[in-house]
């Protein structure tokens, strides 16, 4: 309660016939929750892995903006905060996605399910989840981030590497075998053909027991809420005792971002 937490958003790719003003944004959500938090807004031309703007934007950003967080718990914030939402059922949006012939219909199999959804992850230094009688339900030991030079913006060449890459920096600092993994895949095939190879790629840490999870089949394609969602649910499938840890999160934004994340017992 001395100072508003520092809080990192994932922010929708997709844009209405008016752009986002993220500061705007910002300000919003620092209004509804009573000054509680401070949204930390970078400008896309200081754009990085680990900083706000394009690169915590879509399915993947949440996963940059875990990573932003984690940074400033480990400069020595007490607490951080993740929070991620979207929407993929504005009027607008959907039109795009249905000229772009992506949305599954009874014609098209090869297509996403559109969803909107909203999620967040407090983040707490050992410190001062002590001082504040917090219970951990989990810790993350690792995040990755990295950009896809092909994608659905542009005719680049679409390999798969961006997210084995992501994997292997978020699996780099904890050599316990991954237990489940838990992607964002909507359905589309692309997002299968990325996954196929970071389980190659991964193999040394992700052994074929690892049980996959894709609950977009379920809820729909939550867009930037993805990510997010993706690690709360792995967190409370463990405590429910219907899914195990370590768990590694995969998540693919359309515009080339790619993130990775993995989850382990507290």
């Amino acid at each position: 309660a001395a100072a508003p937490v520092p809080t990192w958003c994932a922010w929708p790719e997709y844009e209405t016939q008016v752009p986002l003003d993220l500061a705007r944004l910002a300000r919003a959500v620092q209004t509804q929750t009573g000054g509680r938090i401070a949204v930390q807004v970078h400008a896309p031309e200081n754009d990085s892995p680990e900083k706000s703007g394009a690169s915590q934007r879509g399915r993947a950003g949440g996963l940059a903006a875990l990573a932003a967080a984690r940074a400033s718990i480990a400069a020595g914030a007490p607490l951080a905060l993740v929070i991620a939402a979207d929407s993929l059922l504005q009027q607008y949006v959907l039109g795009t996605l249905l000229m772009q012939q992506r949305i599954k219909t009874e014609r098209l199999s090869d297509g996403l399910i559109p969803g909107m959804g909203a999620a967040a992850l407090l983040l707490a230094s050992p410190a001062a989840a002590t001082r504040l009688g917090l219970t951990p339900l989990a810790r993350i030991a690792g995040v990755g981030c990295a950009t896809e030079a092909g994608h659905f913006a542009n005719d680049g060449d679409w390999q798969g590497d961006a997210l084995a890459t992501a994997a292997h920096t978020a699996l780099a600092d904890d050599a316990v075998p991954v237990a489940g993994l838990w992607s964002t895949m909507t359905g589309e095939r692309c997002w299968a053909g990325e996954f196929g190879v970071t389980q190659v790629r991964c193999r040394a840490r992700v052994p074929p027991t690892a049980v996959v999870h894709h609950p977009a089949d379920a809820w729909g394609d939550l867009g930037a809420a993805s990510g997010v969602a993706l690690i709360a649910l792995a967190i409370a499938a463990h405590h429910r005792g219907w899914a195990q840890l370590p768990a590694l999160v995969l998540a693919s934004s359309d515009f080339g971002g790619r993130g990775a994340a993995l989850v382990v017992s507290a």
